[in-house]
């Protein structure tokens, strides 16, 4: 982590990320968050249809066939005029962000480098998560609600796990 990132914590500010979280405007001189209340709709869609029991990928599935445009369709544009489209991983995003909770945390990721291999990018241990003031990011969905998703999605990730042991690589 850099001197000014660091700095800039410890002075009670998020890091700027280069694009803002869906569903949030972020101010570059205050740091804070404020809600853009058309995306979070869309957020608090996403979470009220992955509670009734839908699946991220008939969720991202559903938004895509209604043209709800995707959290990438105003950062990346394609030559040959298509829009981006939500995928498992856009919605898996929103509902394991606890920043739509209203909690605000920095050095949530860490990066791990091992000689020869890629950088990789994994979640710290919430040990080494710096909390934030809860006035930076208002939130879209209760604390209760957001502990109740972590519960679900996790009961839910074994599926891949388990489909593939029983189909292993040739």
């Amino acid at each position: 982590m850099t001197r000014g990132k660091r700095q800039r914590v410890e002075r009670g500010k998020l890091i700027n990320a280069s694009t803002p979280l869906y569903g949030y405007t972020q101010s570059k001189e205050t740091s804070a968050r404020t809600i853009k209340p058309n995306e979070a709709k869309i957020v608090r869609r996403v979470w009220d249809l992955a509670a009734s029991g839908i699946g991220m990928r008939s969720i991202a599935q559903k938004l895509n066939a209604e043209g709800i445009p995707s959290p990438a369709s105003d950062k990346r544009d394609y030559k040959d005029g298509r829009s981006p489209l939500w995928e498992k991983s856009s919605i898996q995003r929103i509902l394991r962000e606890p920043a739509y909770s209203g909690l605000s945390v920095a050095y949530r990721w860490q990066r791990i480098k091992e000689p020869g291999k890629p950088v990789r990018v994994i979640e710290a241990p919430r040990e080494k998560w710096i909390i934030l003031s809860d006035e930076l990011t208002p939130a879209i969905v209760t604390p209760e609600e957001f502990d109740r998703m972590q519960e679900l999605v996790a009961g839910r990730s074994t599926g891949d796990a388990k489909r593939n042991e029983s189909r292993p690589a040739l």
